[in-house]
């Protein structure tokens, strides 16, 4: 069984474009994220105004209401400045959910694990837990924080000399972390200065990140028509293993998580595709409404608004 968790780094040099790349898929997170805000707010807003209600009261009054309660603190979907323990106790309220860590600097994700350290701290292993989705927990003179299931993926840039130094000094190099990350290189690309940028986009993914956070938990497993081609990457993989032996660990270790990542990838990649059917489903029914409204109402203006397409029109679409 492998999680939808995935570990990702971009690698390239300044002006490489790392951080508009990773911006365009992670800024409906923001949008997301401030929804999440808004509703916090009004929450505490009805529960202020509940309490002064309630203190207002006789005693007699009292004891025929209930205490108002507190609401729970407010749901993260992206971490981007935080600390291990802050973040565990704010999944703790939300275990069932999945995360994001959004870094600008994949460098300062490993710096403050102590990553490349002569000592590494006691992060580190939280991480490597952290990985297969198991529960985490925090120990500190302040308190305690766990959280009984993680789904936490990573993205972030860097730059080839900064890795390259980093897997360098790092004296836990051979742990398996460095190996959990899928590292993406990109080149400078050449583009018009000026080019129009297809403003939909952003919604576009709205509506996918939305879709697949509407369903519920589940599980897949292989096609076995998919099988075959599983046993024979595994085969590759090993027989690349086996080639390697004592002279290069640490690919032994890439090799090693390469097989679960395919799954991790699959696995992402099916439950997107999914959410991508629907939402072309939706958008195929709203163009068919507008045209068959359009050819019912041939002289209507063509700047005037088509009503808006019946809820069960869209749900018929998606379902399909």
């Amino acid at each position: 069984v492998v999680p939808p968790v995935k570990w990702c780094g971009v690698v390239g040099t300044t002006g490489t474009m790392k951080t508009p790349l990773i911006s365009t898929v992670t800024r409906p997170l923001n949008k997301a994220q401030k929804g999440k805000w808004k509703d916090y707010k009004e929450a505490c807003e009805t529960y202020e105004t509940e309490l002064r209600k309630y203190k207002s009261m006789t005693n007699d009054e009292k004891r025929n209401e209930e205490d108002p309660t507190p609401p729970k603190p407010m749901q993260d979907i992206y971490f981007s400045d935080f600390t291990i323990e802050a973040m565990i106790a704010s999944m703790s309220g939300y275990p069932e959910e999945g995360y994001l860590i959004n870094t600008d600097e994949l460098a300062g994700f490993f710096g403050s694990m102590d990553a490349y350290k002569s000592t590494p701290g006691s992060d580190r292993p939280k991480w490597l837990e952290a990985w297969n989705g198991e529960a985490i927990k925090s120990t500190r003179k302040s308190g305690s924080s766990y959280a009984s299931q993680t789904s936490i993926s990573i993205v972030g840039g860097i730059q080839p000399g900064t890795i390259e130094a980093l897997v360098k000094n790092d004296k836990s190099k051979h742990d398996g972390m460095w190996s959990r990350f899928t590292f993406i290189r990109i080149e400078h690309t050449y583009t018009e200065l000026f080019t129009s940028i297809d403003g939909s986009l952003s919604d576009c993914l709205d509506e996918i990140y939305a879709l697949i956070n509407e369903e519920p938990a589940q599980q897949h497993t292989i096609d076995p028509l998919a099988k075959p081609l599983c046993t024979a990457w595994h085969n590759l993989l090993q027989h690349k293993i086996d080639r390697e032996g004592d002279n290069n660990p640490l690919m032994v270790g890439v090799y090693a998580k390469m097989i679960g990542i395919t799954f991790r990838n699959a696995l992402i990649l099916h439950r997107t595709n999914a959410a991508i059917e629907k939402y072309e489903a939706k958008r195929d029914a709203i163009a068919k409404y507008e045209a068959e409204h359009k050819a019912k109402h041939p002289n209507i203006d063509k700047d005037s608004q088509v009503p808006p397409v019946p809820k069960e029109t869209i749900d018929a679409a998606m379902s399909n």
